[in-house]
């Protein structure tokens, strides 16, 4: 392999990964596809597949924590007895659009 270089990076050590002959020719075929060796592919697409799972992540955590302030009131509205049902169901769709931004919906 000698001094091959990609982009910035210099290609300093290699890894093996087993599996079946299936999977690798289902690889090789969509490496192909996208113009890219096999190898370049697997790093790319493992690359990708960690930053989209911590992008994920910190978009659910933003969610959570803009969910807690409608959920606080909704808990206080409660506790104060004085239950009017428009407001209540106020405060409900308050905690509901904010459980669609948790979960996507």
């Amino acid at each position: 392999m000698g001094n091959k270089t990609t982009g910035i990076y210099k290609k300093e050590t290699t890894i093996t990964v087993r599996c079946p002959i299936k999977l690798k020719g289902q690889l090789k075929e969509k490496a192909d596809k996208n113009g890219k060796t096999l190898s370049r592919y697997l790093l790319d697409t493992g690359i990708a597949g960690l930053e989209s799972k911590q992008s994920k992540r910190q978009k659910k955590v933003k969610a959570l924590v803009k969910l807690t302030q409608p959920v606080n009131d909704f808990y206080v509205y409660l506790e104060s007895g004085e239950l009017d049902r428009e407001a209540l169901n106020e405060k409900f769709d308050n905690v509901m659009k904010g459980m669609e931004g948790l979960w996507g919906n």
